[in-house]
């Protein structure tokens, strides 16, 4: 059986609630569907949770920059397990909350993946959707690797719900995200690295900004590898082992994650 709408959405992250939700209050007959949990990346696994790490990562930043000068004893120190925990606290009830403002305003949702019977009708499971108009919101996912032993890599996804951080983390690629979570690693006491292929991070951003971001992270402890990339991963006697292709040949260095 075919159910008839005037729009389906795919994703329920801002973008494709707030069109679902504009659209419902104009009259419109919605659906709306998602493959994983309601609420979308950015509150669930980007932008909202992150600020809890990096946030926690400033507060042990100040207090360094305090130490010997305006405050005294022992160092402040990030506990995973307790930061993770507390994220929780933020996305958690995010997931029910999103569905049912939807529900509120009408909006039929479904749980499933969404795939393209034709140009008008999705199906999910065994369900057809059919509508004149189909909003595609589904955000982004990571780039394979597309070298040997990717499937040892963890995404950003992992990171944010590990139960304990290793003490020796390496980044592949030099993007924002991965500096964010570099300056936490390092601020949580873990040995961290990032390997980027080119001779500048962050190329898509301003050149005099990146330098002196560079330059902070290096000030923090962080080793930034430039015009280098990753060609294998293996794991031996539980650590990784990182095949690097480097402007001067092949370098391996070791990581726990």
């Amino acid at each position: 059986m075919t159910h008839t709408f005037d729009l389906i959405c795919l994703g329920t992250g801002p973008a494709a609630s707030t069109v679902a939700a504009t659209c419902a209050k104009q009259g419109w007959n919605v659906a709306i569907v998602e493959s994983r949990e309601f609420g979308g990346t950015c509150a669930l696994r980007g932008c909202n949770p992150k600020k809890v790490f990096t946030n926690a990562a400033a507060l042990v930043d100040q207090f360094q920059r305090a130490r010997g000068r305006l405050t005294r004893g022992n160092d402040v120190r990030i506990e995973w397990s307790d930061l993770v925990a507390f994220q929780h606290e933020f996305t958690d009830p995010v997931r029910e909350l999103t569905e049912s403002n939807l529900r509120k305003l009408g909006i039929t949702t479904v749980h499933g993946s969404a795939q393209f019977e034709s140009e008008r009708v999705i199906r999910t499971g065994e369900t057809l959707l059919e509508a004149a108009n189909i909003f595609i919101g589904v955000g982004a996912c990571p780039i394979p690797l597309r070298i040997p032993g990717e499937e040892l890599v963890v995404t950003s996804d992992d990171f944010m719900e590990l139960r304990s951080l290793q003490s020796q983390v390496l980044f592949l690629g030099g993007g924002f995200i991965s500096f964010e979570f570099a300056n936490v690693a390092v601020r949580a006491g873990s040995t961290v690295t990032i390997v980027d292929r080119h001779e500048l991070p962050l190329k898509s951003f301003d050149p005099d900004l990146v330098q002196l971001l560079v330059k902070c992270s290096k000030a923090a402890g962080i080793e930034i590898l430039t015009e280098t990339e990753a060609t294998s991963i293996e794991q031996r006697d539980g650590r990784m082992q990182v095949t690097l292709k480097t402007a001067e040949g092949q370098k391996i260095v070791s990581a726990d994650l």
